[in-house]
């Protein structure tokens, strides 16, 4: 498998921790056994903010954002992009890691437009994360 990764060339953020988010994007994608190629990009707020407004019509920040394969690469492997909102503060945590799988589901031709997708969707995230040993993000057993 093959991650390219761009970093956003302000220096004064906090690069995340590369090698995490590797492991975590290859142990995603091992569940998958397909060879894949992914670009992932870090940026900045004001770029987050304006790809959100120009992609999802949303006017508001996100912390990743995924694109399917815009067939810029002829690889057969490359599935697409994931755009990640590189924070100042500790980004690497339990939402974080859900929106990286959820965004890798997204790669991977999930949707969630209807209750059956949005469920089968659900479904794999709760299976991945409970791989890394985290609960279920969607439901609370009292």
């Amino acid at each position: 498998m093959k991650i390219l990764i761009f970093k956003n060339n302000n220096k004064s953020q906090t690069i995340l921790n590369k090698n995490n988010i590797l492991i975590l994007i290859k142990n995603i994608i091992k569940q998958f056994k397909k060879k894949v190629i992914i670009i992932i990009k870090l940026i900045n707020k004001k770029k987050i903010l304006k790809y959100n407004l120009i992609y999802r019509g949303k006017n508001k920040y996100t912390n990743i954002l995924s694109f399917k394969n815009n067939k810029i690469l002829n690889f057969k492997e490359y599935i697409g992009d994931l755009i990640i909102y590189n924070k100042k503060k500790n980004i690497f945590n339990f939402n974080f890691i859900h929106n990286i799988i959820h965004s890798i589901l997204h790669l991977f031709n999930f949707k969630h437009l209807n209750v059956y997708e949005k469920k089968q969707m659900e479904i794999l995230e709760i299976e991945i994360l409970n791989n890394f040993g985290y609960n279920n993000p969607y439901y609370i057993i009292n």
